[in-house]
């Protein structure tokens, strides 16, 4: 949903298709080549491993993992699905905003 509200946003701002597409490309996949999806945090080098603390797509792993293979230890996830609802709260405003921007255009 964090990304649905970006990329909604964006598409009202741009209101091309193919702009919109690259736009949320490029936010999108860096953010996934930054996260656990791909590489252990253990594995990762020093930098990447603390621009994931802050990634959105770092959260929702973390909350998937501790969910299902952790065995549902609702501590740790309910902290990543806290700020994953802040974080989707934040791009829902920004949605909103543009909406509202793309009302006064017409």
């Amino acid at each position: 949903m964090t990304f649905a509200g970006f990329s909604h946003g964006i598409a009202l701002l741009v209101r091309k298709e193919a702009s919109m597409i690259a736009a949320a490309n490029f936010v999108g996949l860096p953010l996934m080549f930054i996260s656990a999806i791909l590489i252990p945090p253990r594995q990762m080098p020093h930098w990447i491993e603390v621009l994931s603390r802050f990634n959105p797509v770092n959260w929702g792993v973390h909350a998937a993992r501790n969910a299902i293979v952790a065995g549902g230890h609702w501590g740790a996830s309910s902290m990543y699905l806290g700020l994953l609802v802040a974080a989707t709260a934040c791009t829902s405003l920004f949605a909103t905003w543009c909406f509202r921007a793309y009302q006064r255009s017409i």
